[in-house]
């Protein structure tokens, strides 16, 4: 099963895609990338 911190970020990943689709800007979808890759380098703080 992932973790916790996986199935967070690929949740969040779909909701942004899917507000994406519906004529949103991207800046969520990347907001989310960017916290996923801070969480895996980083840790959570």
């Amino acid at each position: 099963a992932p973790n916790p911190l996986e199935t967070r970020v690929q949740s969040d990943l779909i909701r942004a895609g899917l507000e994406d689709a519906s004529g949103k800007t991207n800046e969520r979808f990347f907001k989310a990338v960017g916290d996923f890759f801070k969480n895996l380098i980083g840790g959570k703080k």
